[in-house]
């Protein structure tokens, strides 16, 4: 689901990527396509990061947590909820910096 969200085409997707394209251009930086693209390095390794997370085992406070209380339909559902919103919101800034490379 949230590369469905990450790919999709949007009118926000083309705002995104001019206002990246403009403030790459409006500092004093040597090469303003080298702040984009190391702006889409740090969004996907961001993104490879949390999906990473998202893959591995939930975090030990969850467990104690669930032992304790006993909410662990909840932390499991808020774990991933989490990871997902993450995933697609880095996803979606590395797909309109890509798009601001190419214009």
């Amino acid at each position: 689901m949230s590369l469905g969200v990450t790919l999709t085409e949007s009118p926000a997707l083309d705002s995104s990527a001019t206002y990246i394209r403009r403030i790459a251009h409006m500092k004093d930086f040597s090469s303003p396509t080298l702040v984009m693209v190391l702006a889409l390095m740090s969004f996907c390794l961001c993104a490879a990061g949390l999906t990473a997370l998202a893959l591995l085992a939930q975090p030990r406070v969850f467990i104690d947590f669930e032992n304790h209380y006993g909410w662990s339909y909840l932390l499991w559902n808020i774990w991933s909820a989490a990871m997902s919103i993450g995933i697609a919101c880095f996803g979606a800034n590395a797909y309109a910096t890509l798009r601001a490379l190419q214009w």
